[in-house]
């Protein structure tokens, strides 16, 4: 449980908690397990220094186990939330209002004109994607295009 709790310090320290939370839960149940075992070892002599250490095994179970449900949920889950509410650097799951990539394409609305004929798209709805010359990738130039 010691190197498990150093790692926590370091993997925290580096913001790398998204990387290596699965790591993270599987040390834990691991430290869990021994932290239990040695509970159930110590807990039952007379001497007053073996209880102590069951105790503070105990305890150490008990965190681990707030530690497991911390890093083993998603951002978005309200326990988390909460606990994240605290620290400096807040992490949060996107707000429902920011956009998302989809995989489907919705073409943007045209304007009609009778004079004019329709315009597909200006440089707003292009937001820079537009390019200036008529490379298009293909050796040769574009596909159907006569040399």
């Amino acid at each position: 449980m010691f190197c498990v709790i150093i790692g926590i310090i370091v993997v925290t320290g580096f913001d790398t908690i998204h990387t290596y939370h699965v790591a993270i839960v599987g040390f834990l149940a691991a430290g869990m397990v021994f932290t239990t075992s040695s509970v159930n070892s110590l807990i039952y002599w007379s001497n007053g220094s073996k209880e102590a250490a069951a105790a503070g095994f105990i305890l150490m179970s008990m965190v681990s186990i707030v530690w497991i449900f911390h890093f083993g949920s998603q951002p978005s889950a309200s326990h988390r939330q909460t606990l994240d509410s605290f620290a400096l650097h807040k992490d949060r799951a996107p707000s429902r209002n920011s956009r998302h990539m989809t995989q489907s394409y919705a073409r943007p609305e045209t304007t009609h004109s009778a004079n004019l004929p329709p315009q597909m798209y200006n440089a707003n709805q292009l937001a820079g994607f537009e390019t200036s010359s008529p490379v298009t990738g293909y050796p040769g130039g574009a596909l159907g295009a006569n040399k």
